[in-house]
């Protein structure tokens, strides 16, 4: 007896697994988003600190001023121009600060100042130059301008000369005016005489580097800042 043949068993395979590719990252596309997430950070950093600054918020308040703002801009882009701009231009305006202080004779505003300025940018060089130059003044009839002030003419250094004018009709005083060159002396002198409308200044025009007004007739005793 024949017995049928047997049929070919073929055994279960488990199914074929193909492999899925893992996505390729577009590693250029993903520098130009951080690239452009960096710069856009910047720009906030920058306009935040250039408000401050604006604002004469130098170093203060704690958490909102120019140069905080400016320190986190360089911590990001260490060299970043414009936030190494800002920074001297901090120092600058503390340097001025401290000039306006002495030259109304606010010796510990001044050197208060200064110390900011040495702890921003200033050298020590720059530091020595303003305060040796409001130390000690000749005579007490010699008023030193701030020469921050005087060079861009600003309401500040016109309030000062109103004032002197008026010093100087009171006491019936000659005028020496020390300028750095003959037309700031003219824009002193126009200045002063405006304050004191219908009254004859009288006085000359030196040039020096130390802008300054003397009130040749007014006494030791006069009234001084």
């Amino acid at each position: 007896m024949l017995l049928p043949a047997c049929a070919a068993v073929t055994p279960d395979l488990p199914p074929e697994v193909v492999p899925i590719p893992e996505p390729q990252l577009d590693l250029a596309a993903l520098r130009r988003a951080e690239a452009a997430s960096k710069r856009h950070q910047l720009r906030i950093l920058l306009a935040s600190a250039e408000r401050a600054l604006a604002n004469d918020r130098l170093t203060i308040p704690e958490n909102d001023n120019a140069y905080s703002w400016y320190q986190q801009v360089m911590a990001i882009d260490e060299a970043n121009a414009e936030a190494h701009w800002g920074v001297l231009q901090i120092t600058e305006r503390y340097l001025q600060l401290a000039e306006q202080a002495f030259s109304r004779g606010s010796q510990d505003k001044g050197e208060l100042m200064l110390q900011r300025a040495l702890s921003i940018a200033a050298t020590v060089e720059q530091a020595e130059s303003v305060r040796s130059r409001f130390k000690a003044q000749p005579s007490e009839r010699e008023f030193l301008l701030a020469t921050a002030d005087l060079t861009v003419r600003n309401d500040i250094i016109a309030a000062r000369l109103v004032e002197l004018a008026q010093i100087a009709k009171k006491a019936q005083s000659r005028l020496l005016i020390v300028a750095r060159n003959d037309a700031e002396g003219r824009w002193i002198y126009r200045k002063m005489r405006e304050a004191v409308d219908g009254h004859r200044l009288r006085g000359n025009i030196d040039i020096g580097s130390v802008p300054r007004i003397v009130l040749l007739d007014l006494g030791v005793g006069g009234v001084k800042e």
